[in-house]
């Protein structure tokens, strides 16, 4: 039991072993895209979000331990969710909402089917996580192409970021 680590109070609930928690560490790594994204687009307060969210989130899933580091996960990621509802809506209120629902309504399946697999101590449940992790890039992803590509006086700035991206890429 030493080797393993233990995601709620009580170890023998389901221990959490290093094996599997190197997944989550892995995708909490692939919010660092985000982070980079929202750092090309000059959107500060959305970097200061997302910066947030990757240092906890790595953090966290580095050491999977119940305790204050888990506390502070769930909060950044409840504010920082709360933050793009918020800002989606103030920048394009029709369409996103749209979106908004259907994004809340995926992480909550997502979050659902975990809750379910962790109950029945099946692993699968890191997978949900996984999961929730990865559409969250993903629609941090949309956010930016949907919202710069509408805004025209924003049009060429989501076309720098495109060349920026293009320009790195090996020849």
């Amino acid at each position: 039991m030493e080797n393993q680590l233990c995601i709620y109070q009580d170890c023998n609930i389901y221990p959490l072993s290093k094996e599997y928690s190197k997944f989550l560490l892995s995708t909490s790594y692939l919010l660092s895209i985000t982070v980079i994204i929202s750092y090309l687009m000059e959107d500060w307060y959305t970097l200061f979000f997302l910066s947030m969210l990757l240092f906890t989130s790595i953090n966290y899933w580095r050491d999977a331990a119940y305790g204050i580091r888990r506390y502070v996960d769930i909060t950044v990621v409840m504010i920082t969710s709360v933050y793009f509802v918020i800002e989606s809506i103030k920048r394009q209120p029709v369409t996103n909402l749209i979106i908004i629902m259907f994004y809340l309504i995926c992480i909550m399946v997502f979050y659902l089917f975990e809750q379910i697999f962790y109950y029945f101590t099946n692993p699968k449940w890191i997978l949900m996580h996984m999961t929730m992790h990865i559409y969250f890039i993903a629609m941090v992803i949309y956010y930016y192409s949907h919202i710069y590509l509408i805004n025209h006086e924003d049009r060429y700035k989501w076309l720098h970021f495109v060349t920026l991206i293009f320009d790195c890429l090996p020849n």
